[in-house]
């Protein structure tokens, strides 16, 4: 899903209806065709081949974010993501035995290069084992707290985020048969 042409704070649905999902990834980059962004006519960072995007992003960051799944909260306050929040959510999603084991947990940025070049990581599976088999809606409100990389002004930047939603299905491959059954409950 792509958020474009976002400026200030916003507020977006990504997903109608996502079954089971898991974590939220969003990557920011400034948006080369904005008004704002000096030159009209230019492109965004991630489509072009003299920019280092899509393997790092704009140095964007998010503030007062709050993601909804289902229309439940995921943070129990508005978060003024940083480095500290990235870690933690980091290690609960992609760490072995959820981030309890700090030996086991391995491709975390380092301060400086999420700094310049943010990800921001959001574990979604905070919910009731119940709640796992219904589609879930997502959806993202934030403040852009970065200014225009481009021009004499302070302006607030305008951007894009690529966001990718993982969700989790599970089934069942019948080797002798080669049927495929998806399982009901996750």
């Amino acid at each position: 899903t792509n958020i474009t042409n976002v400026t200030g704070s916003f507020q977006t649905l990504l997903s109608a209806g996502v079954p089971n999902p898991k974590y939220l990834l969003m990557f920011p980059f400034f948006n080369g065709a904005a008004a704002n962004s000096g030159n009209a006519v230019s492109n965004s960072p991630y489509q072009s081949f003299f920019d280092t995007a899509p393997a790092t992003t704009s140095p964007v960051s998010l503030t007062n974010l709050q993601v909804q799944c289902g229309g439940k909260t995921i943070f129990p306050l508005v978060e003024q993501y940083d480095f500290q929040q990235y870690q933690d959510e980091f290690a609960a999603v992609f760490a072995y035995n959820g981030g309890k084991a700090p030996i086991m947990t391995s491709g975390l940025l380092t301060q400086a290069q999420w700094n310049l070049s943010p990800v921001y990581v959001i574990d979604l599976s905070r919910r009731l084992p119940m709640d796992l088999n219904t589609n879930k809606s997502v959806q993202v409100t934030a403040t852009i707290n970065s200014a225009n990389p481009v021009g004499a002004g302070a302006t607030v930047a305008t951007i894009d985020i690529v966001a990718f939603i993982v969700y989790q299905r599970k089934a069942t491959f019948n080797v002798v048969n080669g049927l495929l059954k998806p399982e009901e409950t996750y």
